[in-house]
C-alpha cells in the first residue's frame, strides 16, 4: 500500500465537478464585497519588444488614473491601483451625498500585478497612460554604457 499526496487544488486525482462545487461553496459564504476587498484582481497583461522599449498594455476598468500607482524596479514592474468611488462597504456606509446605502452588489476591485522583463529598463523615461480602462506602460530598455578609454599620466 502507498499514499499518494493530493493537494486540494490538484486536477490530477479530483472529481472535475470539485472544483465547481469548492467554488460555488466559497461564494456561498463570502458576500461580493467582502470577496473583493479580501483579493485584488490579477489584470490581463500584455508585453511587447521592439528596439527601443517595452510595451506592457494591462486592463483595468473602472480605475481612475490617480489611484494607479507604478514601481519600476530595474527589471520588475508592479502595478497596483484600488478604485475609490466605492469606498464604504457594506450596508449602512454613507455616499458623498448623505444618501445611506442600503444594498450594494457593485465592488470597488482592486488590482495588482507584478512582472519582470527579460531586460533592465530607464526609469527616468518610462511613461504611462490611462485609456478607457486601458492602462500602457512605455517602459524604454536600459542602453548599454559604451567603453570610456582613460589616457595614462
Amino acid at each position: 500500500m502507498f499514499v499518494v499526496p493530493v493537494s486540494r487544488r490538484s486536477n490530477t486525482y479530483a472529481h472535475p465537478l470539485s472544483h465547481l462545487l469548492q467554488d460555488r461553496l466559497e461564494r456561498a459564504f463570502c458576500a461580493p464585497t467582502e470577496c473583493a476587498a479580501i483579493t485584488a484582481r490579477t489584470p490581463a497583461l500584455d508585453v511587447s519588444d521592439n528596439d527601443a522599449d517595452y510595451v506592457a498594455v494591462l486592463d483595468m476598468p473602472g480605475v481612475a488614473k490617480e489611484d494607479v500607482k507604478i514601481t519600476v524596479d530595474g527589471r520588475r514592474i508592479t502595478v497596483q491601483a484600488e478604485r475609490g468611488a466605492a469606498a464604504g462597504t457594506g450596508a449602512g456606509a454613507g455616499t458623498d451625498d448623505g444618501k445611506r446605502l442600503i444594498h450594494r452588489e457593485r465592488a470597488a476591485p482592486a488590482y495588482a500585478r507584478s512582472f519582470v522583463l527579460p531586460a533592465d529598463v530607464e526609469q527616468a523615461t518610462t511613461q504611462a497612460r490611462l485609456e478607457h480602462g486601458v492602462l500602457t506602460l512605455t517602459l524604454p530598455k536600459l542602453q548599454a554604457r559604451s567603453a570610456a578609454h582613460i589616457t595614462v599620466n
